[in-house]
């Protein structure tokens, strides 16, 4: 709002203003200001000092009283300026205040916009790289499928390498079993052809003059068990027969041989 502009006072308002209510009363004239009249005049006398009337004081104080009224509205504009002062002051620290966090926040809001475009590309990376790996996915789907295919294969060949083995060391085992039969055979043979001759020849040397020789053939003839009778070193029937039976025994032995 503008201030209520600032006028000289008339003299009426001023005489007004000055002039007793009362024409009786007294007045003080003031002289030069600085040295007062204290005496009380009435205003309608003159001063008995510097022969002043009451017309006089008014004309003199009425610019004093403007010099006032317009120092005293000079200072309300001051003071209204001083206060307007104050708010822009105050208002524009807020705008200051305001702009500097606005410029913080956009600082923060710019490093944190880098952060988010950092953490994009590193996520636009991770994307290219799934998306190399998942091309990469039918070549190793078909590259599995054959290793897949190629260990079945090599499972079936190791099943059938394994079953022939088996069968092998099956055949193998019947074999040895066989190789020991027929040594078993070959020896019991020995056997019988060493007895034999043995026989033979205590035979013809002449049992009766051989006692020692007969006495070994009914020993051997008793573990093989074809001798049961007492080993006397007599060439007995006993003995005869366990003899036959134990060349027709070896004689079989040799042929199946």
């Amino acid at each position: 709002m503008m201030p209520e502009e600032i006028r000289a006072p008339n003299f009426k308002e001023t005489q007004m203003n000055a002039q007793p209510s009362n024409s009786n009363q007294s007045w003080k004239c003031t002289g030069v200001s600085t040295n007062p009249h204290a005496e009380a005049i009435n205003n309608t006398k003159k001063c008995q000092y510097c022969d002043r009337t009451y017309d006089d004081y008014l004309k003199d104080h009425k610019l004093e009283i403007f010099q006032k009224r317009l120092l005293s509205y000079s200072g309300m504009a001051a003071i209204a300026a001083l206060l307007l002062l104050i708010s822009a002051g105050v208002y524009a620290r807020q705008k200051f205040a305001e702009a500097d966090r606005a410029i913080r926040q956009l600082e923060q809001t710019k490093t944190e916009l880098a952060q988010v475009n950092a953490d994009l590309k590193k996520a636009e990376q991770e994307l290219e790289t799934a998306n190399e790996k998942l091309q990469r996915v039918p070549k190793l789907e078909k590259l599995l499928a054959d290793t897949q295919n190629k260990l079945e294969s090599t499972k079936t060949q190791l099943q059938t390498t394994q079953y022939n083995l088996t069968q092998t060391n099956q055949n193998l085992t019947q074999t040895k079993h066989k190789l020991q039969q027929r040594e078993q055979q070959i020896t019991e043979g020995s056997k019988c052809v060493k007895l034999i001759g043995e026989i033979n020849n205590v035979i013809w040397e002449g049992a009766a003059l051989n006692p020692d020789g007969v006495m070994r053939i009914q020993q051997t003839l008793q573990s093989v068990g074809f001798y049961q009778g007492e080993i006397d070193g007599i060439l007995a029937d006993s003995t005869r027969k366990s003899i036959e039976n134990f060349q027709r025994d070896c004689q079989a032995k040799l042929e199946r041989q």
